[in-house]
């Protein structure tokens, strides 16, 4: 029996990993076989590497790298880490990926507006097309000035030498999580609002849970 393939998506402070992990833990008591991949990899692949550098700058600011051209690093970063993984699914194994090509449409879609973002989106989907497609993505949505709030909060806000690209430019990650929006409610990706109604503070971790379980059962991912 084929297995099911989950992405996870969000912005800094969503809790992706944290969620990522509550949910295994979930699966796995409910004897189900989980597989994780963690994208990108920044150094396991070559394409990793050039991901790395392009973060870095390396390739050159953000404005001057084209997103097709960003997109392919990554693109080719998670084809070099996962092909040996994608058995798995074969095998009946529930994959779970933290990132995968939703973060592309979402940070390099930003980067465009109207008609050019959907004609780069479905470049991006042509580009990865035979890569294994998700069944599920989850996209755990958070206001950008919120993130940079918690970051601040929790003190882990890196000096601007040590901030990649993207993190350096607040533009960037409001335009990121607008396309992010767009495309998940246009290809009916499961959107979880971590930000509590009418407070500028984020859900509770277990409150946000239980959510991506009540809706995952919806999906009959606890039932395969």
């Amino acid at each position: 029996m084929k297995g099911r393939f989950l992405v996870i998506e969000g912005g800094d402070c969503s809790g992706k990993t944290t969620q990522a992990e509550l949910l295994i833990e979930d699966l796995r008591n409910a004897g189900k076989e989980i597989l994780v991949l963690d994208f990108p990899t920044y150094e396991d692949t070559l394409g990793g590497t050039t991901v790395k550098w392009y973060l870095e700058g390396k390739f050159g600011a953000l404005d001057e790298v084209p997103a097709e051209v960003a997109s392919l690093c990554y693109a080719l970063d998670r084809y070099q880490f996962a092909k040996e993984n994608w058995k798995a699914l074969e095998n009946g194994k529930i994959l779970i990926a933290n990132r995968y090509t939703q973060s592309n449409m979402g940070h390099q879609g930003g980067k465009f507006k109207g008609k050019d973002r959907h004609e780069f989106i479905k470049w991006v989907e042509d580009v990865e097309r035979r890569m294994p497609q998700p069944d599920i993505v989850i996209y755990l949505d958070l206001p950008v000035e919120l993130s940079l709030k918690l970051k601040e909060q929790r003190g882990n806000n890196k000096g601007a030498k040590d901030m990649d690209i993207h993190e350096k430019d607040i533009q960037h990650l409001k335009d990121a999580r607008e396309c992010y929006l767009e495309t998940a409610k246009i290809k009916n990706w499961i959107i979880i609002d971590c930000k509590k109604s009418n407070e500028d503070s984020i859900r509770a971790i277990e409150d946000i849970h239980d959510e991506i379980i009540e809706k995952l059962k919806k999906e009959g991912l606890f039932n395969q």
